[in-house]
């Protein structure tokens, strides 16, 4: 976690501020194109506009999700980018702004923290990122669980260990782990052809009591391509920002006025 440079974390002096320590939101975020990666910066509080707004910068990448960080503000929430400028300063550095990356709304419940998975789906023919988001709440998908979401035009068979779904086109289905099995089951992914059915894709699921997991299956020219992420139990004070302050206090420089009254009357 990396707060702007002359900025101390503090509650800003200038006015009383109530501060609630429940997080509107615990996200996780994950860019959905290979082998992209960025930092991308936002005010835990939702006021990345003000002067002195606390600012985080998260690293996203694009085959493991992100730590999970902490909102407190309303929606939406915004995510910045820093673009170097390709002219070079007079001491060598490159000139740097921030510039808007994404933005998400969400519908929240006064006292809820909402679990959310944000994937960023890059734009075809655009700079700019879109953003698709998943709920992780422990009702929504416990741990030892695996969600698999479709993106084919025609049902996939699945088999997880002994279990066996059918996953309809643009649909989602679910597998739990058995708690007397091995963390790793292997995942077997079929297509139907006529009266036969012709395995598609396989891989290893290594759930647990405090691992869980959303997938996506799609078409990947004859075969069936798996995108799968997971997702570790942690506590959520662990989460970035966490217990943040809105505001960062800007430490103003008094030296000479403490040197002089140091000194008495001459």
């Amino acid at each position: 976690m990396f707060l702007f440079a002359g900025l101390v974390a503090c509650n800003y002096s200038g006015f009383t501020q109530e501060i609630s320590n429940k997080p509107t939101a615990i996200i996780s975020a994950v860019f959905w194109d290979r082998f992209t990666t960025k930092s991308l910066t936002y005010a835990p509080w939702g006021n990345i506009d003000d002067r002195n707004a606390t600012k985080i910068t998260l690293q996203v990448g694009f085959s493991t999700p992100s730590q999970p960080f902490a909102y407190y503000g309303k929606s939406p929430i915004r995510f910045f980018e820093t673009i170097f400028l390709e002219e070079q300063n007079q001491d060598g550095s490159y000139e740097q702004r921030s510039k808007e990356f994404a933005e998400f709304s969400f519908e929240h419940d006064l006292g809820e923290t909402k679990e959310l998975f944000l994937i960023f789906l890059k734009q075809r023919n655009q700079s700019s990122f879109r953003v698709f988001s998943l709920p992780l709440a422990q009702e929504r998908l416990e741990y030892g669980s695996f969600v698999c979401y479709s993106q084919h035009k025609e049902p996939l068979y699945l088999a997880y260990g002994n279990q066996k779904q059918v996953l309809g086109a643009g649909k989602s289905v679910k597998f739990k782990r058995d708690d007397k099995g091995d963390e790793s089951v292997q995942l077997k992914v079929f297509k139907r052809s006529g009266a036969k059915y012709e395995e598609a894709a396989s891989d290893y699921l290594a759930l647990s009591s405090k691992r869980r997991s959303i997938g996506f299956l799609a078409p990947n020219h004859n075969r069936v391509r798996l995108k799968r992420y997971y997702f570790n139990k942690t506590p959520i004070e662990s989460s970035i920002g966490y217990d943040s302050a809105p505001f960062t206090e800007i430490i103003e420089n008094n030296s000479e006025d403490n040197s002089t009254g140091l000194l008495g009357s001459p």
